[in-house]
């Protein structure tokens, strides 16, 4: 996701994150005025509101979504 956040949100969107289960690889950052989140979350194709309750969390912490890119890893375990 990538929007307008100050650095002074980045410990919040940091945290309110962390406590969503069954995420990783979580980076969070500012570069040049722009904020960057980037993070693996656990689901499944037939999960419905993932992504909205993810953009929701943003939000919610300071960050002014702009653009979302979501993909999706077919693991077959």
């Amino acid at each position: 996701a990538e929007g307008n956040m100050s650095e002074a949100a980045i410990p919040s969107v940091t945290s309110a994150l962390e406590e969503t289960d069954d995420i990783s690889d979580l980076r969070v950052q500012v570069l040049e005025g722009i904020g960057s989140v980037e993070l693996k979350k656990k689901t499944t194709v037939q999960a419905t509101g993932v992504a909205s309750n993810l953009v929701e969390i943003l939000q919610n912490s300071g960050f002014k979504l702009q653009t979302l890119s979501l993909s999706f890893d077919d693991d077959a375990n």
